[in-house]
């Protein structure tokens, strides 16, 4: 009779335990998988912007050059 009721307790014990544990895990899989979305997605914009500011330096050297050639122009020098 005793060991029914220990082994009861135990196994519901052991049972809610392993749920605990399976939950912790889901927990730890979504939290690594949201910090890995969130990472990625920094490099993202970080890609995105390091690629507007390489393009957007290099419409700039193109206006510069188109108004050192306008200044030439009206100079007469170019």
């Amino acid at each position: 009779m005793y060991e029914f009721i220990y082994t009861s307790v135990f196994t519901s014990e052991f049972g809610f335990n392993m749920i605990l544990l399976s939950l912790g895990n889901i927990v730890i899989e979504v939290f690594l998988i949201i910090k890995t979305l969130f990472f990625s997605f920094l490099g993202f914009v970080f890609l995105v912007m390091l690629t507007y500011c390489i393009l957007n330096d290099t419409k700039r050297k193109n206006v510069n050059r188109e108004i050192i050639k306008l200044i030439k122009a009206i100079r007469g020098t170019g």
